[in-house]
């Protein structure tokens, strides 16, 4: 523990008439006296201090009087401070207040306030280092004999100015409201004050939201009644959100109980008192629905968040999970782990992204160690340019974001949380739509993210367009030897194969390995044979799945002159007249699917062959009997 500076105060008799006129905050509050280059605290808070940073009363002073005149006191480093003031904030759920005398004896003012769910003023004393969003909630209830309990909530956190609303039904456990406050992770509420002193007087109700409160480890802060009153909030959020002309418009202000929170809530962190907070807000309505709901026991018994007295970082999900680069993403981790989402198609376009970072390493370790690793706290570093509080550090840090934007951006273009196939659709039609004669066309493998059919006759398609509408030279690499027919059709298309050398054949030995050697050679032509089963074995795939694939790829292949005894032979015409016929039924497949309301992948497999049989000409066409061999 560092040492403790002397207690001297100038006018000590003043001081003690001052600080014993100061009104009541309460036990869950603070007060501090910044000295310059060192703090102090008074009263029973003196004695708080003393045994929470100090662990022994032997620190207290008195000013004054050694008697009930006097005022026991304690002074504090600058350093003991910023500890403290973590551990009141962070673990004790505490609210402090730091008071200054700028100009002279005598003239102390209130500067600064903070509690568990509002840091703005303190984030420098902070140093920064804030683990996950200060969210604050205030809730207001109503619960009349005759009607279900309905709860409106409003909550923010301050530093990125954005207020949520909600308002809903609940039962007389207040589930909802409990899932509410774990799911947004919640660090303070603000409630009404009882009405009365006495316990009959004491409203059940807002009993049972102090137990739900205490139960998920959130601060609380009592307000008056009259802070939750809603006659100014429409003008007040009209001074706060970004599109002042539509406040009367927005549903959310129909939601009364909400509104009510939302008034609280403004006037508790103080929004209005800084005029850089205008314009600048966002409101958006929150859905419970959206979730899965989680309450306290269940967030304890699952360790999905680390405790306030948690000796190891990896006694917690979230400790063994975060492994984020940002404050933000740190942020955002035990955001989605308080808040287990319901939709399948969420679920699955996170996993989407997660299995593009997977597979990539490059794209993986260049995010991690060339961007991320140099990204600040940007919330809280806007919040500081908008305050006017930024400082040269801020902006160099600033000016270093913005010059790695264009490489960011570059990494991350193609991950939109699509599936391969819709991305590679995307990028191919934004070539169709913007390609001209004088463009350069480099496409690779289109198609391979979607059925054989679908594959093929997009593949098609495309080279058809790009040779008769756009007429610019492209380059297409493709795994359907069917498409090396467009040159039968089209003098301009050439086709060409990379050429491989393959030993071991011609020894009369079935079973004998051959070996290939690619030849990075290109030439005219048409590849007569696939390569993929030589290269599985090149690393060194089971023999037996060798030997299974070598037997599949015999019974199915029918292009290539290794299987022209299958006896299928086709003309260009054929090609034409099959695809078309193909296309047709293929159309008239995908409307009965989606009008006959066939679910299973039996149904709709049975109305396919259905309408394949139906069509006679189909069938006998050449070309549709070897793709029906595929």
């Amino acid at each position: 523990m560092a040492s403790r500076p002397e207690l001297k105060v100038d006018d000590e008799g003043g001081f003690i008439r001052f600080f014993k006129s100061l009104p009541d905050i309460g036990d869950d509050a603070v007060r501090i006296f910044d000295r310059g280059d060192w703090y102090t605290a008074h009263g029973s808070d003196a004695i708080f201090i003393a045994k929470t940073v100090y662990k022994t009363t032997s620190v207290v002073r008195q000013l004054g009087k050694n008697d009930h005149t006097g005022l026991p006191s304690v002074t504090i480093s600058t350093t003991v401070f910023r500890q403290f003031l973590r551990e009141a904030l962070f673990k004790l759920g505490k609210r402090v207040e730091i008071w200054q005398s700028p100009s002279g004896r005598m003239n102390w003012k209130c500067v600064k306030q903070a509690s568990p769910g509002n840091l703005q003023d303190v984030e420098d004393e902070l140093g920064g280092q804030i683990d996950s969003a200060p969210m604050i909630m205030a809730v207001k209830i109503s619960a009349k004999a005759s009607e279900a309990r309905a709860v409106g909530v409003c909550f923010a956190d301050a530093s990125v100015r954005e207020l949520g609303v909600s308002e809903f039904l609940d039962n007389d456990l207040y589930s909802n409201l409990e899932s509410l406050i774990i799911q947004l992770g919640v660090r303070e509420c603000l409630i009404q004050y009882e009405k009365g002193d006495r316990e009959k007087e004491k409203d059940p109700e807002l009993a049972k939201i102090r137990q739900i409160i205490s139960n998920c480890g959130v601060a609380l802060a009592e307000r008056p009644a009259g802070d939750f009153g809603i006659k100014d909030i429409e003008q007040d959020l009209a001074r706060l959100l970004k599109d002042e002309k539509s406040v009367a418009m927005l549903p959310q202000t129909d939601l009364k109980l909400a509104m009510g929170s939302a008034a609280c809530l403004i006037k508790y962190i103080g929004a209005l008192q800084d005029a850089s907070n205008f314009g600048q807000y966002q409101l958006y309505q929150h859905d419970l629905a959206h979730y899965m709901k989680l309450d306290a026991a269940a967030l304890k018994a699952l360790n999905l968040m680390p405790g306030p007295r948690d000796g190891s970082k990896t006694m917690s999900i979230y400790g063994v999970l975060n492994h984020c680069k940002t404050p933000v993403g740190s942020r955002l981790l035990a955001q989605w782990l308080k808040q287990p989402l319901m939709s399948k198609d969420e679920i699955e376009k996170r996993q989407q992204l997660v299995e593009a970072f997977f597979a990539d390493t490059e794209l993986r370790q260049t995010m991690q160690e060339e961007h991320l690793r140099s990204v600040p706290d940007l919330y809280r570093l806007s919040k500081k340019f908008q305050r006017g509080k930024a400082n040269l550090e801020d902006v160099v840090r600033a000016y270093q974001v913005v010059i790695r934007l264009p490489g960011f951006i570059g990494t991350l273009e193609g991950l939109k949380g699509v599936s391969t196939f819709m991305a590679e659709m995307l990028e191919t039609a934004n070539i169709l739509k913007s390609a001209t004669a004088e463009s350069l066309i480099i496409i690779d493998e289109l198609g391979r993210g979607t059925s054989t059919y679908d594959g093929f006759g997009l593949a098609w398609a495309i080279s058809e367009h790009i040779v008769k509408e756009i007429g610019c030279f492209a380059m297409f690499a493709t795994h359907f030897h069917e498409l090396t027919a467009l040159a039968d059709q089209y003098p301009q298309v050439k086709n060409m194969h990379v050429t491989a050398h393959i030993s071991g054949t011609g020894t009369g030995d079935a079973n004998a390995k051959r070996e290939v050697t690619l030849l990075y050679k290109v030439e005219p032509g048409i590849c007569d044979q696939s390569f993929g089963i030589h290269v599985a074995e090149l690393v060194r795939f089971p023999d037996k799945v060798v030997r299974m694939a070598k037997r599949k790829a015999d019974e199915l292949e029918d292009f290539t002159t290794k299987h022209e005894d299958l006896g299928v032979s086709y003309s260009t015409e054929d090609v034409e007249q099959g695809s078309a016929m193909l296309k047709k039924v293929l159309v008239e497949w995908k409307d009965a699917v989606r009008n006959g309301g066939l679910v299973s992948k039996e149904e709709q497999v049975a109305k396919l062959k259905e309408l394949v049989a139906a069509d006679e000409k189909l069938l006998a066409n050449p070309f549709f009997q070897s793709v029906k061999a595929l």
